[in-house]
């Protein structure tokens, strides 16, 4: 659980980190460029389109540009014709450009409190089996988050992976709260012992 809650938080984080100039995008493309160049490459690129993309988004970075290709970037080419420049790869870049950071945290933040619920929800768990599948759930929807970075690949399916974990998780946390103590038969013995032996005050 603690691995699911970490890729969601880097999720969350990434535009802020990536503005800020934290995320280690120069080592991670070294990495691969010592595994395959090509691929380091292409890395490389995607990084450089995210600068771009991310320059543009903070030009209207509470609601973003809107749609119809408002939030991409252009260039004048020769004969005062624009064209499209503007690669976007990341479902993160498209919801960050088009809608702002409203958008950015409605979007991104309704998959993502799906996997916090469920860090809740786990002590509640009430067999290793449930704990298990809870864990195992809220991990396949941390990856699908994390997988909205490099890739647009929000499909129906990652929306019914996150209802499904808020909804168990939301149903664990209220039987943990309907669920009343009970006390112990022995201590209910002794408190009507003590009442029998107690003697009544004289009238």
């Amino acid at each position: 659980m603690h691995i699911a809650t970490a890729f969601v938080l880097v999720a969350l984080l990434y535009p802020l980190l990536r503005s800020l100039d934290i995320f280690p995008t120069n080592a991670i493309v070294e990495i691969s460029r010592a595994i395959d160049d090509a691929r380091g490459g292409s890395l490389q690129y995607r990084f450089d389109q995210e600068a771009r993309l991310l320059e543009k988004a903070s030009q209207r970075v509470l609601f973003g540009w809107g749609r119809y290709g408002r939030n991409r970037v252009y260039e004048v080419l020769e004969g005062g014709v624009g064209a499209d420049a503007s690669v976007t790869d990341g479902r993160w870049t498209i919801t960050l450009g088009q809608f702002g950071l409203v958008g950015f945290l409605a979007e991104f933040g309704l998959l993502s409190i799906s996997v916090f619920r469920a860090a809740s929800a786990l002590k509640f768990a009430e067999s290793f089996r449930d704990s298990v599948f809870l864990s195992a759930l809220a991990l396949i929807v941390a990856i699908n988050i994390i997988d909205l970075l490099p890739n647009a690949t929000l499909s129906p399916w990652t929306w019914l992976l996150a209802g499904s974990l808020l909804g168990r998780s939301e149903m664990i946390l209220a039987r943990s709260r309907n669920r009343k103590p009970q006390s112990s038969p022995l201590k209910s013995a002794t408190i009507e012992e003590a009442k029998l032996a107690t003697p009544k005050a004289a009238i």
